[in-house]
């Protein structure tokens, strides 16, 4: 073989080595018919416009909800509306012919009432002096301690509006100065259980009538009986109850009691008419006799 003939034969190898690569490049490329698919942002559109109704957010996200859905209501609006509170009872009880010990007395004590509230509403204390000589006498009204205000004279009112249960009121009473009043003081609360209690008052005896025990007109609101604890210190006493229908012929006397340190006695009444209830010491006494007393009524 000539040297033109091998020159020949590898030029046709070369040749066909050259067409063999660039077929596989073509067909490994997918060709110049192969048609180009769509970018990952016109699939997005194409995504958003497919749901019927749907709108597209920035970066064509389609929106959580759609126009059209439902929405789920609140807890407000599906729940139902709170019951009205139940209406608390007005309870009310006056302390009658009780005397008070002069501001300048250095051995005089100060009457306080005390009484708790069971829910809300208004609570009045009303001051109405039984003594012809315009002697005055001054109270103060504070709720969980907290003073409410005060009132001097000789007829007048301390108001005050509540709100809840267990709201802890106390009353206190003096003269003004060198007075001594006699005075009445009726007390208004909402209550449903209503118990109100005096301490500092007085069960001297006989032989000071002025400061001889209580005397306390409630008014019950349904049948039933109320309720007399006292207690007036170490020395025992003879002592009488008296429970007295207003403005009827009712009466329930328990005389010639003791002679004790203490009471607890229950009597029964009717919501028709208000009621009286009279402890009083029957012996002479033997002075400054301090009593604690509480009333509870239906």
């Amino acid at each position: 073989m000539t040297n033109i003939q091998r020159l020949v034969l590898i030029l046709a190898f070369i040749f066909a080595v050259l067409v063999g690569v660039l077929l596989a490049t073509t067909l490994f490329s997918g060709g110049p018919s192969a048609t180009p698919g769509p970018s990952s942002t016109s699939q997005a559109h194409a995504s958003a416009s497919a749901a019927p109704g749907g709108s597209a957010a920035s970066g064509g996200i389609p929106s959580a909800s759609a126009p059209g859905d439902s929405a789920s209501p609140s807890a407000s609006a599906s729940a139902s509306p709170s019951p009205s509170p139940t209406a608390v009872p007005k309870a009310t009880v006056t302390f009658t012919q009780l005397k008070l010990d002069a501001a300048t007395d250095t051995a005089g004590s100060t009457r306080v009432i005390t009484w708790i509230t069971g829910g809300d509403g208004t609570v009045t204390a009303t001051l109405t002096s039984l003594a012809s000589d315009g002697a005055k006498a001054k109270m103060c009204l504070s709720a969980n301690g907290k003073a409410l205000g005060c009132y001097s004279g000789t007829g007048g009112k301390l108001p005050a509006t509540t709100r809840g249960v267990g709201v802890h009121f106390k009353l206190t009473l003096r003269g003004v100065a060198a007075a001594t009043p006699l005075v009445a003081v009726k007390i208004s609360f909402p209550a449903v259980h209503p118990a109100v209690t005096i301490t500092n008052a007085r069960f001297d005896g006989t032989a000071f009538p002025d400061t001889n025990g209580i005397q306390v007109v409630v008014q019950p609101r349904a049948d039933g009986k109320v309720k007399l604890v006292a207690a007036w210190g170490g020395h025992p006493f003879g002592y009488e109850i008296d429970l007295i229908e207003q403005g009827g012929t009712g009466l329930q006397s328990l005389p010639n009691q003791g002679p004790a340190t203490k009471v607890s006695q229950s009597l029964a009444v009717t919501k028709a008419s208000a009621w009286m209830v009279v402890l009083r010491n029957i012996e002479a006494g033997l002075g400054v006799t301090p009593l604690t007393a509480t009333i509870s009524w239906p």
